[in-house]
């Protein structure tokens, strides 16, 4: 009875201990989340990395719909042959969402979006994304751009 008795005391004391370290994990999340929202609504640009000034440059025309040479890149860039994507393809080797130009954690990546005749990147299929460095070079139907930063 006396062993019976201690270890229900025993398991009663380790059950408080354990509520009472949750309880002190629910605290410091909620302290910790305050913190940051107001560090961050203090100075929100340390939080959001800005793009660089990527561009891409236009080196050969293909069907590109626009007159334009430059096309500047912000966070996001689609191309394809869709009116609704940023730069538009009208090319039937051009799928309706081709690619994907993105900025993400200080780089561009080029995605391509499942195409069925591919993307190439310095001439070559990319099957995930790719990383782009200046002066790489982008091929999609018979469109050829330059990346700049």
């Amino acid at each position: 009875m006396a062993n019976k008795l201690l270890a229900s005391n025993l398991l009663v004391i380790v059950l408080q201990y354990g509520m009472l370290l949750l309880m002190c994990l629910f605290l410091y999340r909620v302290i910790h989340l305050v913190y940051l929202d107001f560090y961050s609504s203090t100075n929100p640009s340390l939080l959001v990395v800005k793009p660089k000034s990527g561009k891409l440059k236009v080196i050969n025309r293909g069907s590109l719909v626009t007159d334009q040479a430059e096309f500047p890149i912000g966070e996001t860039i689609n191309i394809g042959r869709s009116e609704g994507n940023d730069i538009i393809i009208n090319e039937t080797t051009v799928s309706f969402e081709h690619a994907c130009i993105s900025y993400y954690c200080g780089e561009y990546l080029l995605s391509d979006l499942k195409s069925t005749n591919g993307t190439l990147h310095n001439d070559l299929r990319i099957q995930d994304d790719s990383v782009l460095h200046r002066g790489d070079k982008i091929t999609i139907g018979s469109t050829i751009f330059l990346f700049e930063e």
